[in-house]
């Protein structure tokens, strides 16, 4: 496994990171869709990342279990990990300020990060957590008091750095405050709309880059059937055009991470799943062996004609 630089937090963490959304939450592809894996199935897959090379862990306070479930891995598996994990800010029809994960009412935005922060270090079982991030910015009018409340728990030892799930068009905002090391962008061979955007900007910046949804909702595992008839269409024959195209071996989920992982500001591409086989395989592709050049620029090429 190749470990690689998040930006300026300075952070050295795998390319391939474990999405830890579907090891706590209703989330998933097909049969697997709707049901929360056991406690067993969550321990079995997260220490299958570990032993692959896996270093850190992306989840959220919304993710169900999966924080509890993080927090509950031996120490000596806990403490090689980065953790990542994300709070919500939202306003209730009362004028009050919600914990989103159990929907609990607060006063004002100060008590209500302040809680979420002491609750995810609680489920995560760490003193410090190393990545907090918004999920999603906040409105502008409310971004300074926001931020400010979050700088008091990095200040106070929580936290070690802040990030935010958002777009790249958050991200001069972001820059602005000075407050924020990194951002996690969508990013695919599908949906490359933040290759000149976000990614651009981030590296300008040294901002540390995870990105979600590295197999287009898994219509890049071959999850085409989810798909209505026209996309179906549309997909299938994309992919088999793809798939004349990689080497002898490569299949297409396994091409879908290198491409990402091409892109020399990523700092972490962040792989959900529920089965052991596939961390182990996604792991695989974060070697640092680049897609080849050839096909880069294939796709590259699709995206400016789309």
């Amino acid at each position: 496994m190749q470990h690689r630089r998040l930006g300026k937090t300075d952070l050295k963490v795998s390319a391939v990171a474990l999405g830890a959304l579907e090891i706590g939450a209703k989330y998933g592809i097909g049969e697997e869709c709707g049901q929360v894996p056991t406690h067993e199935e969550a321990s079995e897959l997260m220490l299958a990342a570990i032993d692959a090379g896996v270093t850190l862990f992306d989840t959220a306070g919304i993710y169900g279990l999966s924080e509890k479930r993080i927090g509950a891995l031996p120490k000596p598996a806990r403490d090689q990990l980065t953790l990542t994990t994300k709070l919500n800010i939202t306003k209730g029809d009362d004028g009050k300020w919600l914990d989103y994960a159990t929907h609990r009412p607060f006063d004002s935005i100060r008590q209500c990060i302040d809680h979420q922060v002491r609750r995810s270090l609680h489920n995560l079982n760490v003193e410090v957590i190393d990545v907090m991030q918004l999920h999603g910015l906040p409105d502008e009018a409310i971004h300074d008091e926001v931020t400010q409340s979050l700088v008091a728990h990095v200040d106070a030892g929580r936290i070690r750095f802040l990030g935010a799930y958002c777009g790249g068009d958050a991200i001069p905002r972001l820059v602005d405050s000075g407050a924020y090391s990194t951002v996690q962008l969508a990013y695919n061979m599908l949906d490359q709309r933040e290759r000149e955007a976000g990614l651009k900007l981030a590296e300008q910046h040294d901002l540390g880059v995870l990105i979600r949804i590295p197999l287009a909702l898994g219509i890049l595992a071959d999850k085409v059937e989810r798909l209505d008839e026209q996309r179906r269409q549309r997909f299938s024959t994309w992919l088999d055009a793809l798939r004349q195209r990689l080497p002898k071996g490569m299949t297409v989920p396994e091409a879908a991470l290198r491409f990402i992982l091409s892109a020399p500001v990523v700092g972490s591409t962040l792989c959900g799943t529920r089965r052991p086989a596939h961390i182990r395989e996604n792991a695989a592709a974060g070697d640092g062996e680049p897609l080849p050049r050839d096909i880069l620029d294939w796709l590259h090429g699709l995206a400016a004609r789309n």
